[in-house]
C-alpha cells in the first residue's frame, strides 16, 4: 500500500513539472491580458464613450461601437499599438483592403493573404481615408476568422453610416 502512495506521489509530480511550463504560459497570457483590457476601457471613458458592441480577436485587436454618438473605436495592441476614434457621420463609404502574395508549392501556385485592411472614406475628399488593420501575416502567421470579422464590420458600419438609404429602381 506504501509504494502504491509513494508511486502515485511521484506521477503526481512527474505530471506537475511536465506541465509547469504550459500553466506558466496560460498565466503570462491571462495577466498580460488584464493588463491590455483597462488601457482599453480607460481610452474609451476617457473619450466618454459607451460602447454597444464590442469586439476582440487575437488578443490583439479590438473594435467597438457608440451607437449613441456614432462612433467607431479601433485598437491594437501589441509591438505597435494604436488607438483611433472615427465618427462615423464622416464616414461616406467603407470597402475592405485585401492583398495577397502568390506562392509557388511544388507545381501548384496558391494565394496567401498578407493583409485585410477596412478602409474608410471620408465625406470631406481633402481627408485621407483610415485604413483599420484587421489580419496582418507580419503579426500573426495564419488566417483563422478575420474575413468574416472584417465582413460583418463592413456590412454593420455600412448600415450606421446609410440608414436611409433606398435601393433606387433602374427602369428600363
Amino acid at each position: 500500500m506504501e509504494t502504491i502512495t509513494s508511486e502515485v506521489l511521484i506521477a503526481s509530480l512527474g505530471l506537475l513539472l511536465i506541465s509547469f511550463p504550459y500553466l506558466l504560459h496560460i498565466y503570462q497570457s491571462t495577466k498580460k491580458e488584464q493588463a491590455v483590457c483597462p488601457s482599453f476601457q480607460e481610452f474609451v471613458e476617457t473619450q466618454n464613450l459607451h460602447l454597444d458592441k464590442i469586439q476582440s480577436w487575437r488578443n490583439h485587436y479590438t473594435l467597438g461601437i457608440d451607437q449613441e454618438k456614432n462612433i467607431l473605436v479601433y485598437c491594437r495592441h501589441g509591438h505597435f499599438p494604436a488607438q483611433t476614434l472615427v465618427r462615423l457621420d464622416e464616414v461616406d463609404h467603407i470597402s475592405l483592403d485585401t492583398h495577397f502574395r502568390e506562392i509557388k508549392h511544388h507545381r501548384e501556385r496558391q494565394q496567401k493573404l498578407e493583409y485585410l485592411d477596412l478602409v474608410l472614406h471620408f465625406k470631406d475628399s481633402s481627408k485621407a481615408s483610415k485604413s483599420l488593420p484587421i489580419y496582418d501575416e507580419t503579426e500573426v502567421n495564419h488566417l483563422a476568422d478575420e474575413y468574416s470579422i472584417a465582413r460583418k464590420w463592413a456590412s454593420y458600419i455600412k448600415q450606421r453610416i446609410q440608414p436611409n438609404q433606398v435601393p433606387s429602381l433602374k427602369w428600363a
